[in-house]
């Protein structure tokens, strides 16, 4: 009998991803072409690329993981783990926040507010402790812009500081003499926040949605249908969950938005160090 369930769901989950290959991207480079430089994509013009002097050089530099994943200092990643039921994240949250059918990460984006960062003063501090160049977080894989961003109202502009996170890393890490690196971390925000679209499996709130199947109508982007019954289906034929596109969530961005306004970067680390595992509110170097 197990194994005739275990065999239904693999059916149905290989026909629902198969479903995924179907998926239109809404914004491609046909709607939005990308920018054009001094290379194109391909060897040999990649060729031409000269690697600066002082990277050669560099064997230290700081990475400043630091955003709204921050405020509740459970991990990084605590804005997907926070709607998986038992896991520490989801429990932390629970306890201090509520349960994520009514608070979830939404709400803890106008929390973080970056009263007292002071990123003249951080980077300054990490070129004294010797850091040769200094890389900032874009996004997160909660898909939270940290600029002012011109496609999606969820970003640090917007929402939570008011302020442009990295133009002020810039402008700090210019002021320092320090090369600045931007990295992005969305490429997996497709199946990151499908756990928003579950549901508790036991105890008194069994079977109570949690927020990322707000819709439009409640003041959100529109949520896939379906969701609810492949949840059931992968859980069981994987553990985890993790779906294509369809399962989403849409509450906290337009993550189908591929082409953005980035700013600019400058190279990709050789090293590079956080400044904790577990990072809080305010950047661990300003609490001293």
């Amino acid at each position: 009998m197990k194994r005739n369930i275990f065999f239904l769901s693999l059916c149905l989950l290989t026909a629902h991803l198969m479903q995924a290959q179907q998926y239109q991207i809404p914004v491609s480079e046909a709607q939005e072409p990308m920018q054009t430089g001094q290379f194109e994509p391909n060897w040999e013009s990649l060729r031409q690329y000269e690697v600066p002097e002082w990277f050669r050089d560099a064997k230290f530099g700081i990475w400043a993981h630091w955003g709204p994943q921050c405020v509740e200092g459970s991990g990084d990643w605590m804005a997907r783990e926070l709607y998986m039921e038992g896991t520490y994240k989801s429990n932390y949250h629970r306890e201090h926040y509520g349960h994520p059918s009514e608070v979830g990460f939404k709400d803890i984006l106008p929390l973080f507010k970056a009263e007292h960062w002071n990123p003249e003063k951080l980077v300054q501090f990490y070129k004294e402790v010797g850091a040769q160049y200094f890389f900032a977080l874009g996004n997160h894989h909660d898909n939270f812009d940290l600029w002012d961003s011109q496609y999606q109202e969820w970003n640090s502009k917007n929402i939570g500081p008011h302020r442009d996170i990295l133009a002020e890393w810039a402008a700090a890490a210019k002021k320092a003499g320090l090369p600045l690196g931007i990295s992005f971390h969305a490429d997996h925000a497709w199946t990151w926040y499908e756990p928003s679209r579950r549901f508790d499996l036991k105890g008194e709130k069994r079977g109570v949605k949690y927020d990322g199947w707000l819709t439009k109508e409640d003041g959100y982007k529109p949520n896939a249908d379906g969701s609810e019954k492949w949840w059931k289906v992968l859980f069981i034929a994987s553990g985890d969950g993790a779906a294509e596109p369809a399962c989403q969530r849409r509450s906290t961005s337009q993550s189908s938005t591929i082409a953005r306004s980035m700013p600019s970067t400058a190279t990709t680390p050789t090293s590079s160090i956080s400044m904790s595992p577990y990072c809080h509110s305010t950047p661990s170097a300003m609490l001293a």
